[in-house]
């Protein structure tokens, strides 16, 4: 195919590979004056901890705060990475409003209850298409809590468990989502647990606990439990080293007390950690029956069906 003729002349492949990393260099260092200051003050005060960051490698990010000044367009695709929002959203009116069950936190906080908000949201949507029933024990004691009695659905719950293994696998097969992780999406973020070891979405057909997979095996042998008794009473929850609900707490201690739990736990993929085995088994399933395409799948998870299949069968 023959090159285009600037000028009566026909300038080489290189000249015109060059030209277009010139422009691109020139537009990437453009200042962008159509953003919001003032989606970047929310942005801000919602993370601090992003902010500061911002601060020690943008010398003039105070000044973007106020309209003093305007990022290049490397650095607002730098910011968007930063503060994880999408590029768009510096030039709305306002941030899209975020809903969840829990006040305050670390952006890691949020984005883990994000994620498990959105596998509770699908799986809710899947069961309820597959036929599924509201499960029998969420909301049981709604409204009402007996230590005693509490302790004794924890036995029959669970029954003869003997490692940390076997009780995430009796509770997925009861119906409940257990989701662990250390980190936050691909991008490798650890989640503290001196913030929080764990919390539970509480759903009738979907309940889901997210564990936090850098506590050690008797926290997280804990907060499943803790996490089991807040289904029981059909109610959301955080659990912190110090616990707020010292009732549901008595409770769980009593259940494990002289119960010699085995200090490992089986290594399992990360997502397999991340998304739970449940979830993963329900999205083949749907996907076995027609109810989600190859395609559903792929863009709920980012993960290939033929990746997924021998991945699961595996471990």
């Amino acid at each position: 195919m023959p090159h285009a003729h600037i000028g009566g002349l026909t300038p080489s492949p290189i000249y015109i590979h060059r030209k277009h990393i010139i422009i691109y260099m020139e537009v990437a260092e453009m200042r962008v004056h159509l953003i919001n200051p003032s989606i970047l003050r929310e942005l801000a005060y919602r993370f601090p901890e992003s902010a500061q960051r911002a601060r020690k490698r943008f010398k003039n990010f105070d000044k973007w705060l106020v309209g003093e000044d305007y990022p290049t367009y490397n650095q607002l695709v730098q910011l968007s990475k930063l503060f994880d929002v999408p590029f768009g959203d510096f030039f709305l009116e306002k941030l899209p409003e975020i809903r969840l069950p829990f006040e305050g936190g670390t952006k890691n906080f949020q984005d883990a209850v994000m994620h498990a908000q959105k596998v509770q949201n699908w799986a809710r949507e899947l069961l309820i298409e597959l036929g599924h029933k509201s499960l029998d024990f969420a909301g049981k004691y709604r409204g009402e809590f007996d230590e005693d009695l509490m302790v004794e659905e924890l036995k029959n719950f669970f029954g003869n468990v003997e490692t940390l293994d076997d009780m995430i696998k009796r509770a997925e097969e009861k119906g409940v989502f257990v989701l662990r992780s250390g980190y936050i999406k691909n991008v490798r973020r650890v989640l503290d647990p001196e913030e929080f070891k764990g919390f539970v979405l509480v759903d009738d057909i979907a309940p889901v606990v997210f564990i936090n997979n850098r506590d050690n095996v008797h926290g997280k042998a804990f907060t499943l439990a803790h996490a089991i008794v807040h289904i029981l009473m059909g109610e959301s929850a955080v659990f912190y080293w110090e616990s707020k609900d010292k009732a549901c707490f008595k409770a769980v201690a009593k259940f494990l007390e002289g119960w010699k739990l085995e200090e490992k736990e089986t290594p399992q993929p990360s997502i397999i950690n991340y998304w739970s085995r449940r979830f993963l088994t329900l999205l083949i399933e749907a996907v076995n029956n027609k109810t989600l395409l190859y395609t559903d799948l792929f863009n709920i998870t980012k993960l290939r069906f033929r990746k997924l299949l021998p991945l699961l069968e595996e471990h």
